[in-house]
């Protein structure tokens, strides 16, 4: 008897230790309308210095489903129920999901702190907003009406950072914010200083404060970030070597267009340089090493040195992090993107896109470089 009751105590104390893992949570849903299937959920968690991807599915009972995970921090996941995606936070607590049956595929969550947040956040002002951007964001950004719009949006985003200083939505804003170029690096970094700093110690918080850096090193004067990087024969290729040339560096990929137009302009360049104080350096942005190896012997880009972005494609396929990639110290995001160095490694030159007024910069200030040399 005794030892009976022992063993239902440690059965007991298992199943609480369980449920009550700081990392774990628990997701219970229902859906109107839709007595029995598949329900799927999908997020992204944060790894030791990687991003890891979860796909997970259920079976839905009485228009009823669970799922039980792990995650140290917010995730926005996608369900998928009945070929509707939706989209929301899960978070280590327990959360319930409502998914009414309309034409608005509307639903409700409980219990993520994270998800009011959001829901906070963009409510009926910022969404409505954000439906006029997509009307005036190809206007000039001189335009007083695509100017309204954007400062709007700015200051709502920027007293959301500011007074949820520990949400797990602030890192990402300020990365959108300076992707979009609605803010500055300066103004970027200024409200990064906001968070919290068991917020900036999160892998979401880190990748935020890389993405910053890597747009404060390569502003024009800055002097370009170091790098080491292997090229198609797995020689390492060093640009603290290249000191004492100007050189331009080109940012590509097999699949971009764009890119591979301006490698005809790279071409005449090189060739009419060739004898000069300058070097190229191609940096290719593919995941795929094939793709990449055979666009240089297609398009004979091996006049110059060609590297990767990344150390290791495996390890990148994987969502591992490598701080010393080209990708981190940069954060390049379209492409193509030129960067002209002058002998001491200073960034001279900056020109983002394919464009014959691109090119016209590009070589008038080589020609006035090199005039006299």
């Amino acid at each position: 008897m005794k030892k009976s009751i022992l063993l239902t105590c440690i059965i007991f104390f298992l199943i609480s230790c369980k449920n009550n893992n700081p990392d774990s949570f628990l997701l219970k849903g229902s859906i109107e309308g839709v007595n029995h299937g598949l329900a799927y959920l999908k997020y992204t968690i944060e790894g030791e210095n990687q991003w890891v991807e979860i796909k997970d599915s259920a079976k839905i009972e009485s228009g009823k489903f669970t799922f039980e995970g792990k995650t140290k921090t917010p995730s926005f996941a996608t369900l998928v129920v009945n070929d509707v995606n939706i989209r929301f936070f899960v978070e280590p607590s327990k959360i319930q999901i409502k998914i009414l049956n309309d034409s608005l595929n509307s639903f409700d969550v409980e219990g993520s702190k994270t998800q009011k947040e959001y829901e906070l956040l963009f409510n009926e002002d910022l969404k409505a907003l954000s439906k006029e951007f997509i009307h005036v964001q190809i206007k000039p950004d001189t335009s007083v009406e695509k100017k309204r719009v954007v400062d709007a949006i700015v200051k709502s985003q920027k007293e959301f950072i500011m007074k949820y200083t520990d949400s797990y939505i602030a890192p990402q804003l300020i990365r959108d914010l300076l992707f979009s170029k609605m803010i500055n690096v300066k103004d970027a970094r200024y409200l990064y200083m906001y968070l919290g700093d068991s917020l900036k110690n999160t892998l979401r918080g880190k990748d935020v404060d890389y993405y910053i850096q890597g747009k404060e090193n390569t502003q024009i004067g800055s002097v370009a970030p170091d790098f080491s990087a292997p090229d198609i024969k797995g020689e390492v290729v060093k640009l603290c070597e290249y000191r004492g040339k100007y050189v331009l560096l080109d940012f590509w990929a097999s699949w971009c267009t764009y890119c591979i137009e301006g490698m005809t302009h790279l071409k005449k360049i090189q060739e009419k340089y060739k004898n000069k104080n300058f070097a190229i350096i191609g940096i290719s942005k593919d995941d795929n090493k094939a793709d990449w190896i055979n666009s240089i012997e297609k398009y004979e880009l091996n006049r110059w040195s060609q590297v990767s972005y990344v150390q290791s494609f495996d390890a990148h396929s994987l969502g591992m992090i490598n701080r010393d990639d080209i990708n981190q110290r940069y954060q390049v995001n379209g492409i193509p993107q030129y960067y002209l160095l002058d002998e001491n490694g200073k960034i001279i030159g900056s020109w983002f896109g394919y464009s014959e007024s691109n090119k016209q910069n590009m070589d008038k200030m080589l020609d006035d470089i090199f005039m006299n040399k």
